[in-house]
């Protein structure tokens, strides 16, 4: 079962999504910056389940919604850590 995702898997879903290389990611990049809003977000996380292939359990998607507005990369890590 995954209880926490890989930095490198997010931070390569975040950069697919949102169509920017992943070397252009940083801590700080905010995410409505690079296109990133609630309906982004979900194929994030659904992008994050391909890479992984396996399906993120509720715990962990209750634990991003649960967190402190997510508005950068590095709040995105964090929740998830």
């Amino acid at each position: 079962m995954i209880t926490m995702i890989p930095e490198d898997v997010l931070l390569a879903a975040i950069a697919t999504v949102a169509g920017v290389p992943g070397a252009a990611l940083v801590s700080t990049t905010k995410l409505t910056e690079i296109g990133i809003d609630s309906m982004k977000f979900t194929e994030v996380l659904l992008e994050v389940e391909r890479r992984m292939a396996h399906e993120l359990p509720a715990d962990v998607v209750e634990r991003i919604y649960a967190a402190p507005p997510i508005e950068t990369v590095e709040d995105l890590v964090r929740a998830l850590a």
